[in-house]
């Protein structure tokens, strides 16, 4: 699991993943949760400071919809690249139903980039470099 501190310095130069807004079902948005950061687990935080540069973020979607008729079985994670600006917050969520071009019952979506600068007092998950 990933977790913990990291020097001053890098908390002076990061960008946020947000998943902790209620979104708005008028838009068909909905919760989503990051259960992975460049493939190791984490623990469920409503936001994660990353240092910039890019990431795999692993997600679920938490949607509470008549319409979605799937089994909790059948439901799936997906995969979302983001490039992490530094000094922005992107709040994160899921997208039901999608656009034409998704490949799954649901997708991510950044609905909203905002300036935030970095604190110590916010979760910070070392990002591990990708090979």
């Amino acid at each position: 699991m990933l977790s913990g501190c990291s020097a001053v310095s890098e908390h002076n130069n990061c960008g946020i993943i947000a998943a902790y807004q209620t979104p708005e079902m008028s838009n068909n948005h909905y919760r989503v949760l990051v259960t992975a950061i460049n493939g190791k687990p984490v623990m469920s935080r409503p936001m994660y400071q990353l240092p910039p540069g890019k990431v795999s973020l692993q997600l679920v979607e938490l949607i509470d919809s008549d319409a979605l008729t799937l089994q909790a079985k059948d439901r799936q994670f997906i995969n979302f690249e983001l490039d992490i600006q530094a000094n922005i917050r992107y709040h994160l969520v899921a997208q039901f139903p999608p656009t034409e071009a998704a490949q799954s019952y649901w997708e991510p979506v950044v609905v909203e980039r905002e300036v935030f600068h970095c604190s110590q007092e916010q979760p910070f998950v070392r990002q591990q470099p990708t090979p």
